[in-house]
């Protein structure tokens, strides 16, 4: 409820400041047109009355967003509604994967990437829902690891051109200046206001091309992120009980989908917790903390608290 507040709070800021100022720009607009003013004067004023009253819309949709959220799995499909009441309607047997972090849990399916955020009260839904994570045994390392590189090459390219796309956003911006021999707006002949509104509108154009090139980057990225993930979980089932630290082995636990490894060995009187991530690079498992006890009840109650909730796909005692 609290958080909700604070979202209306902002949302009714951003109505009223946007509509506001943006009013204030477009009667600047109507003076300047009066006036008789240059055209790069009259087209900065309404390109900014354009951007507040955007603004202020944005702010009328955030009263709805989340509003009569919800997330169910039933009749065999996935129903969610959520943020600006964006809907899916999913079978069960169409999702390719789910993978799931702590503020949005990503659904993949007909090619597509659905980003739902953790919607409060729908926790039993969500654990349901992250259970249809593919299996590690029927995904194919190789493939995935080919798949990964492509992604990640594709999500490098798009870096690359918004670094040069973002260049020639500033470049320009130099070069009218240079042009118009950095003088005000209000102050533009002819010459200049033809220049000004050439450069203005590549300006726009290049925001475009940036804005492009980010969201094909973030898809980019969610595509190489999916099968980094397969790829470790196929990686981590292969090898779920090799390369155990030194010592007599006591339980293996496998979490994440056996991306995670937790090991309790037994070794000169020292019981010995390690916890390892499958590391993809190198095909094995990396040890990424390590504690030592007298006890194996005190080694255990440090377990439980170091894995949380954490779901565990497979565990084993010797």
């Amino acid at each position: 409820m609290k958080k909700r507040l604070w979202l209306y709070i902002f949302a009714a800021l951003m109505l009223i400041c946007g509509t506001g100022v943006g009013v204030r720009f477009l009667l600047f607009g109507m003076e300047e047109i009066e006036r008789g003013s240059n055209a790069s004067s009259i087209v900065i004023c309404f390109f900014m009355a354009l951007l507040f009253f955007a603004g202020g819309c944005f702010g009328l949709l955030l009263f709805s967003f989340n509003k009569g959220a919800f997330l169910r799995i039933e009749g065999g499909r996935l129903l969610c509604r959520f943020g600006f009441n964006t809907s899916i309607d999913l079978p069960l047997e169409k999702i390719e994967d789910v993978f799931s972090d702590p503020a949005v849990v990503d659904v993949f399916a007909f090619g597509k990437n659905y980003r739902v955020p953790r919607i409060e009260g729908f926790e039993d839904a969500f654990s349901e829902l992250e259970g249809l994570e593919a299996k590690p045994w029927t995904v194919n390392a190789s493939e995935e690891r080919k798949r990964y590189e492509r992604f990640s090459r594709r999500r490098m390219a798009s870096m690359l051109l918004m670094l040069v796309f973002g260049a020639v956003f500033v470049l320009n911006i130099i070069l009218c200046v240079g042009l118009t021999d950095g003088k005000d707006i209000s102050q533009f002949g002819n010459k200049e206001d033809g220049i000004w509104l050439f450069a203005f509108f590549f300006e726009v154009v290049v925001a475009a091309l940036l804005f492009i090139c980010a969201y094909l980057g973030g898809k980019a990225t969610a595509e190489s992120r999916r099968s980094l993930k397969r790829m470790a979980s196929a990686l981590g089932y292969a090898q779920r009980y090799e390369k155990v630290g030194a010592g007599t082995l006591i339980r293996i636990m496998l979490l994440d989908n056996y991306r995670w490894r937790v090991t309790v060995t037994y070794n000169y009187g020292q019981y010995i917790y390690g916890m390892y991530i499958m590391d993809t690079l190198k095909d094995e498992w990396a040890l990424v903390h390590s504690e030592m006890c007298e006890s194996l009840e005190e080694l255990e109650e440090r377990i439980s608290l170091r894995i949380g909730e954490a779901r565990i796909y497979e565990e084993k005692r010797f």
